[in-house]
């Protein structure tokens, strides 16, 4: 119960910390999408909540990790070092893909709103915002509640995880605007960080994969 209590503080924790990333945001979301700031942050705080407690709730119930997982047969050097090389394939590869169409068409990058930033503060709150709310949204919950249902069904752990990342991963790539084999592939390596580390270093991964590409894209359109 204690333990519940704790991650408990730590969700509302997050779910505050989401609020006061969308009102720094506020003229973003208003001047480039038309958006009013009250929008995002109710249905930001709804989807935090319901998906982190459900995905907590389920977390706990089948020993998934919730923030951060300590793998102990191998140093924490060695885990750090296998966080590290799963987030450049990422960084590095985003990166090249953003450089790739904004060199063979302008407008491409021109026309999508999320990526009309006007600062770096702006890239890193956005960033942020989306690390972690789609981390407990497609790792902590769906992975999850898809690891859980596989076991109710079958009751083979292994086979619930292969599930729960591909599902995890095709919804991922679903929200991303429909099925594109990059970024099912990123969703694969997010649940994996997920799952062998914890909660923290698959937002992290997902903040710097956004991030580090929108640096460089904005940088290189100025």
């Amino acid at each position: 119960m204690e333990i519940k209590r704790t991650y408990t503080g730590h969700l509302l924790g997050v779910t505050l910390s989401v609020a006061f990333i969308n009102f720094a945001l506020s003229s973003f979301f208003i001047e480039k999408l038309k958006q009013p700031i009250y929008q995002n942050i109710l249905s930001d705080g709804i989807i935090i909540l319901l998906a982190g407690f459900l995905g907590m709730h389920l977390a706990l119930k089948h020993n998934l990790p919730l923030w951060w997982r300590r793998i102990k047969d191998i140093s924490l050097f060695k885990q750090f070092i296998s966080i590290t090389s799963l987030g450049l394939i990422m960084i590095i590869s985003n990166s090249i893909i953003y450089y790739y169409h904004l060199s063979v068409n302008e407008n491409s990058i021109a026309s999508i709103p999320w990526l009309q930033f006007s600062n770096m503060k702006e890239i890193i709150l956005l960033s942020l915002r989306a690390g972690i709310t789609e981390e407990i949204v497609f790792r902590l919950f769906i992975f999850t509640f898809a690891v859980s249902t596989v076991r109710k069904i079958i009751h083979r752990d292994d086979f619930s995880i292969v599930i729960g990342i591909i599902i995890s991963a095709l919804s991922f790539v679903l929200l991303h605007g429909g099925f594109n084999i990059v970024i099912f592939i990123y969703g694969i390596i997010l649940a994996y960080i997920y799952l062998k580390n914890g909660l923290v270093p698959a937002i992290i991964v997902h903040f710097l994969s956004d991030a580090i590409p929108w640096a460089i894209l904005f940088y290189l359109n100025k």
